[in-house]
């Protein structure tokens, strides 16, 4: 006797490869940088080891970097081609680059008032 939910499991994890298909296509989720193809272009299960990424890769430079490129009107899937990054990736350095953009016109801005507030004394 099968149970509903391991029926519903069984369903779900025969769909599976047609959701992850659909996910990707339409930018919800990207194959692992390192994923393997088979010569006739399906995916090989087997990953190639991963590199360990360290966090301190992505310096504010290059997220803002990503981020300027955002700006001008890349897509989220040019830009991650452009920085050379998985898609899944793409946003957060997107976020850390606008913060770093941010930070750095805040200094400023601090930087001209306290010149203008040492002119007028």
């Amino acid at each position: 006797m099968n149970i509903k939910y391991d029926l519903n499991r069984t369903k779900l994890l025969n769909e599976a490869p047609r959701l992850i298909k659909w996910a990707i296509d339409h930018g919800l989720m990207s194959y692992p940088l390192s994923q393997k193809y088979h010569n006739d272009g399906s995916l090989d299960p087997g990953i190639e080891e991963e590199i360990h990424v360290d966090p301190e890769q992505y310096t504010p430079e290059f997220c803002e970097r990503a981020y300027e490129l955002r700006q001008i009107g890349m897509t989220l899937d040019d830009t991650a081609k452009a920085v050379n990054v998985s898609r899944g990736s793409i946003t957060y350095i997107l976020a850390k680059g606008h913060e770093h953009y941010l930070s750095k016109q805040r200094a400023n801005l601090e930087h001209e008032q306290s010149n203008s507030s040492n002119q007028h004394e």
